[in-house]
């Protein structure tokens, strides 16, 4: 079964891992260190993705202040293209949409 949330902007705006986490806390699953999150399995607002870019934009800045904007820019999306949620127009602000198998336990 499929779970719509409304998240706050604390619950998103420290990066993926962290908005996985309150993602799947807020729907009642028991988080452990050994849950895992399938990133294809939950939909989110364009607003948490621009909060994800922007947390990511000035992490990366401040961890490699060397880098042009231009690689910045690229690292952030290489990372979101590869392990964060897709979103949908569907949602509206500070939503997101937790599919079946979103969270499991690492064996």
């Amino acid at each position: 079964m499929m779970h719509k949330l409304t998240l706050t902007p604390c619950d998103f705006a420290q990066g993926l891992m962290k908005t996985y986490e309150n993602a799947a806390r807020r729907s009642g699953y028991p988080v452990t260190g050994q849950t895992t999150y399938d990133c294809r399995k939950l939909d989110v607002a364009q607003n948490i993705q621009e909060a994800w870019i922007a947390y990511y934009h000035d992490d990366t800045l401040a961890k490699l202040p060397h880098l042009s904007e231009a690689d910045v820019t690229q690292k952030v999306m290489s990372l979101l293209l590869n392990y964060g949620a897709k979103v949908s127009p569907m949602l509206s602000d500070n939503e997101v949409l937790i599919h079946p198998g979103f969270t499991s336990e690492a064996a």
